[in-house]
C-alpha cells in the first residue's frame, strides 16, 4: 500500500500514517511512504521500522517543502508513483501534492483510495486562523479542495467525531473513525530524577512540560502558568518544539521570565526524555473551531510517558481525558487550568497515579497496533465493496 503525506519527517500528519504504517507492516504489508523533503538534497529512499519512505530533491526553503503545494514534490511523485503496484492509496489530508498523485496511482492501478481527515483546514477551522489575505488566498484553497478532492474516495478514516458527522453530511463514503494513537513501544517513563539531570534541569522545582508545534492555544497557556507559579513561586515551564515569541512576552510582562525554558526542537528520543522531566504535561485545547475539528498527536505521546496530563474540556480529546481518569480536563479559563496544575503540583502521589493510569491507556486502549488493525480491516472492507 502507498500512504502520501505532505508533512517532513517527525512533524504533524507524518508520525500519524508512520505510526499506522509501522504496525501494518508488523502484520504482513508492504507500506511505502511519501513525504516531504526533510533537506535540500537528491531524492532520498529509506526504511523507517520497515516502511519504505521516499522524498523528493525539493529545492524550497522547509516551509514549502512541507506545505503541501511544492511543484517539485508534485513531479516527483507523479513520475515515482506511474508504475508503482498497489491496492490501496492512502491520502493524508488534501493538498495537491498528496491529492493529485494519490487519485492518479488509484486509477492507472484501480486501487482503493482512501482520504483521511485530520484538520478541518477551510472555512470554520485552520483558515479562520490566518491573517486576512492567508484566509482569502490559502484559505480558499483549502476550503475548496478539501471538500472537492474526497469526493474521489472509496473510504474516509477520521480523526475525531465531529470531523466524522461533518464528512457524513457531505459524503456517502464509508467512514471510519481514526483517533490518535500512542507509540507506547517507542515511547516509555523514564526516572524523572535522571532525565532532569541530562537536560540540567532542577531536581527541587515542580515541572510542567509542553511539547507542540501548534500556536492557537500558547498564549492561553502562558497566562495560566503565570497563575501556577503565583501559588507555586518556584515552578517550572519547560516546551519544546517551535519557540513562541507571545509565550516570552507574557512571562516577561508578570516579571517570571526565568520561570520559562525553551529546548526547541526534539528528536523522539530525547522528546521522550524531555516529557519524563515533568511532574505534569500540559495540553491547552480550549473550545475553538480549530480545535473541535482537530486531536492533537501529542496525547498519545504524554500518555505513554506515564504523566498526569492536564487539558480542556474539548471534543473526543476532553471526554478520554474524563473518562478513563487520566488527567483533569477543566473548562476554558486560565484560572481553571492554573488551579489543575497547582493541584497535582501539591499532590504528586495523585499525580503519579494518574500518571500511571494513562500509561495503561496508553497500553491496552490506544497503542497505534490496535489503531492499525482497525485500519486493516476497513481497507479490506473498502476493497471488497469495490468488487
Amino acid at each position: 500500500m502507498t500512504m502520501l503525506v505532505h508533512n517532513t519527517i517527525g512533524r504533524g500528519t507524518f508520525d500519524r500514517a508512520h505510526s499506522l504504517g509501522r504496525h501494518l507492516v508488523r502484520i504482513g504489508h508492504n507500506v511505502t511512504l511519501f513525504a516531504g523533503a526533510s533537506a535540500r538534497s537528491t531524492p532520498r529512499r529509506h526504511f523507517m521500522n520497515g516502511v519504505e519512505v521516499i522524498e523528493a530533491s525539493d529545492p524550497l526553503p522547509a516551509r514549502g517543502r512541507e506545505s503541501g503545494l511544492s511543484p517539485f514534490d508534485l513531479i516527483h511523485r507523479m513520475r515515482s508513483l506511474h508504475s508503482r503496484p498497489c491496492d490501496v492509496v492512502h491520502c493524508f489530508d488534501h493538498r495537491p501534492a498528496v491529492s493529485f498523485p494519490g487519485i492518479r496511482l488509484a486509477r492507472i492501478r484501480r486501487a482503493a483510495c482512501i482520504f483521511d481527515w485530520a484538520d478541518l483546514w477551510g472555512q470554520n477551522g485552520i483558515a479562520a486562523e490566518r491573517r486576512p489575505l492567508g484566509r482569502v488566498s490559502l484559505g480558499m484553497m483549502d476550503h475548496f479542495l478539501e471538500q472537492r478532492v474526497r469526493r474521489n474516495a472509496d473510504g474516509l478514516t477520521v480523526i475525531n467525531t465531529a470531523l466524522s458527522e461533518h464528512a457524513q453530511k457531505h459524503f456517502r463514503t464509508p467512514i471510519h473513525l481514526l483517533p490518535v494513537g500512542a507509540s507506547s513501544d517507542l515511547i516509555k517513563p523514564l526516572p524523572k530524577k535522571e532525565m532532569r539531570q541530562r537536560f540540567g534541569l532542577p531536581e527541587d522545582r515542580p515541572i510542567a512540560v509542553y511539547t507542540g508545534l501548534a500556536p492557537y492555544d500558547v498564549a492561553y497557556l502562558a497566562e495560566a502558568f503565570v497563575g501556577v507559579i503565583k501559588q507555586h513561586p518556584k515552578a517550572l515551564l519547560v516546551t519544546s518544539g517551535r519557540p513562541f515569541p507571545v509565550m516570552d512576552q507574557i512571562f516577561k510582562a508578570a516579571g517570571y521570565a526565568d520561570h520559562l525554558l525553551c529546548l526547541g526542537m526534539l528528536e523522539r528520543e530525547a522528546l521522550a526524555a524531555a516529557m519524563s522531566c515533568a511532574d505534569v504535561l500540559l495540553l491547552p485545547y480550549t473550545n475553538r473551531p480549530v480545535n473541535v475539528f482537530r486531536y492533537p498527536n501529542k496525547l498519545g505521546d504524554y500518555l505513554s510517558a506515564g504523566r498526569a496530563v492536564v487539558t480542556n474540556a474539548t471534543g473526543d480529546l476532553g471526554r478520554l481525558v474524563i473518562e478513563e481518569k487520566v488527567g483533569f480536563a477543566v473548562p476554558d479559563t486560565t484560572e481553571a487550568f492554573a488551579a489543575a496544575v497547582a493541584r497535582l503540583f501539591a499532590d504528586r502521589d495523585l499525580a503519579d497515579e494518574i500518571g500511571r493510569r494513562g500509561r495503561c491507556v496508553a497500553e491496552n486502549k490506544l497503542d497505534w497496533g490496535f489503531l492499525a488493525t482497525g485500519l486493516e480491516r476497513f481497507y479490506q472492507q473498502t476493497i471488497s465493496s469495490r468488487s
